[in-house]
């Protein structure tokens, strides 16, 4: 066992957070340093095995949270909305050890562990660390929903989140500078995990360029998780009732993340920027979008959608004059590029892998539509085909189950709020659900796993905001006016809504 460099600082600040009054310290380290997936707190050398910050301090927050429970005066217990929402995680929690204790009485068919070697099927002890993790991560969420957080730390956690996203984007901007000047690269700090192959030095071939990383284990990973941020930037360029940020720095950050996500040189990146904004497109110009952003008329409307036509023409405009001129990149490199990450992608031994990943997934639930071939026992490289392989239709209904009915409260809390006019409140689970169908966007894409700890800290952090059901409204809605300027006096929103 070797502690990191990085580990000494980040044991000294965890355990002291713990031990502090509030439970918000230690969970707002958690979310800053969720995206340090190639960090290690410490290192294990048989097996090989790297503790990320996000799980040491997220197992901190946990523990906290069950000597509260044991030892505690008040004890922090679910409301019946939260438990009911939850509860469909729960049953995919037991989904999986079911299917686990099924593999004895499955055929014999080979499958792609999550170590990437192919085998036949077999109850191996990687089913069960698998399984240890998916209950670590439900659990931590039920410990995040458990809080009792107020509307300003839920306005705080986001406000974590961006800025962990600055601070990360900073960094891999300044691994790409370090690169191109013949720095060395101080990879023991950020990337000295030794649960992945570190790929800081990762280049397109053809062209030479430096794929941009950071602090994640390879550019797609990175890309992954800096879209929920950009999401979030451009959902508050539009949206005047939250106070999370001003429209013009949610703009100014909208489009640093998004250059950012250009550089990571991934079809991941590109897609899901593109899928993002139409995302983002479809429900500023939805009814409800429009009433949460404060478009009334069609002149307004027809204004937004060509501010947002115009960010998807400017964006790559500015990209080329940054490729051509800061980085000596001629056009025809710059279509070949694109051409290499999109056009030539599925002819690529990476675009093949992941496609023979998909149907391989098919055929396993094919043969196994119910239960999957067990949890842990296959991985594809999508989160569709991993999940039914593995769990099968019962894994996959419970599953998506929890995020359909995460969309509802969602959008019935958010509605609750603005018939009595707290527009500001409902906009913090509304920005949350957005980022988590983003991340979810991105699963779909090109990752399979649900075990890493964004998709979760985002579910515990909706469902937190569900216990808010409980307000006072007659009491609130004074005191929140005052904090926000844009909840308006003349019932349109209300009036909007009832309709």
């Amino acid at each position: 066992m070797t502690v990191t460099p990085i580990g000494f600082f980040i044991l000294a600040i965890g355990f002291v957070a713990v031990m502090l009054p509030s439970r918000t310290t230690i969970l707002y380290l958690t979310i800053f340093f969720m995206p340090f997936t190639a960090t290690a707190v410490v290192n294990f050398q048989n097996p090989s095995f790297g503790l990320q910050p996000g799980y040491f301090l997220g197992l901190l927050l946990m523990a906290r949270y069950v000597l509260e429970w044991l030892f505690g005066r008040t004890r922090q217990r679910l409301t019946h909305l939260q438990r009911m929402t939850l509860m469909p995680f729960v049953f995919f929690v037991f989904v999986a050890g079911l299917s686990i204790l099924l593999i004895p009485f499955r055929e014999y068919v080979y499958v792609r562990r999550p170590s990437g070697d192919y085998q036949l099927l077999r109850l191996s002890m990687e089913n069960f660390t698998q399984f240890g993790y998916l209950i670590y991560v439900v659990f931590l969420t039920i410990s995040i929903a458990a809080c009792k957080l107020q509307p300003d730390e839920i306005r705080r956690a986001i406000r974590v989140l961006i800025a962990s996203s600055i601070f990360v984007s900073l960094w891999g901007w300044a691994q790409l500078y370090m690169h191109i000047a013949g720095i060395p690269y101080p990879d023991f700090i950020f990337n000295n995990s030794a649960s992945f192959l570190q790929k800081y030095e990762q280049k397109i071939r053809l062209l030479g360029f430096k794929r941009m990383n950071s602090v994640a284990p390879e550019p797609s990973m990175f890309a992954r998780f800096l879209l929920m941020p950009t999401f979030l930037c451009f959902y508050y360029v539009y949206n005047k009732a939250g106070s999370v940020m001003k429209p013009k720095t949610a703009l100014w950050l909208a489009i640093f993340f998004a250059v950012t996500l250009i550089f990571t040189s991934t079809s991941t990146a590109l897609v899901g920027l593109a899928g993002s904004l139409f995302i983002f497109l479809l429900y500023i110009l939805s009814k409800r979008g429009r009433i949460s952003v404060k478009i009334y008329t069609m002149k307004e409307s027809l204004r937004t959608l060509f501010v947002v036509l115009l960010g998807f023409a400017g964006l790559p405009l500015a990209l080329y004059s940054l490729a051509t001129f800061a980085f000596g990149l001629t056009t025809d490199q710059i279509v070949q590029f694109i051409e290499i990450l999109l056009i030539d992608k599925a002819d690529s031994e990476s675009g093949g892998t992941r496609l023979d990943g998909a149907l391989q997934g098919l055929s396993l639930f094919a043969a196994n539509p119910f239960f999957g071939v067990g949890w842990g026992s296959n991985r594809t490289f999508d989160l569709l085909t991993n999940i039914l392989s593995t769990t099968g239709l019962a894994g996959a209904l419970a599953f998506f189950a929890g995020n359909w009915l995460l969309a509802r409260r969602t959008a019935w809390l958010s509605k609750r709020f603005i018939y009595n006019n707290l527009a500001m409140l409902s906009e913090y689970p509304k920005a949350l659900f957005f980022a988590l169908i983003v991340r979810l966007f991105g699963k779909f894409l090109s990752e399979p796993d649900i075990l890493y700890l964004d998709h979760w800290l985002l579910v515990g952090l909706i469902v937190a905001t569900l216990r808010w059901t409980n307000f006072d409204f007659e009491a609130l809605a004074p005191k929140t006016a005052k904090m926000s300027h844009d909840i308006p006096q003349n019932g349109r929103v209300h009036e909007a809504v009832a309709v």
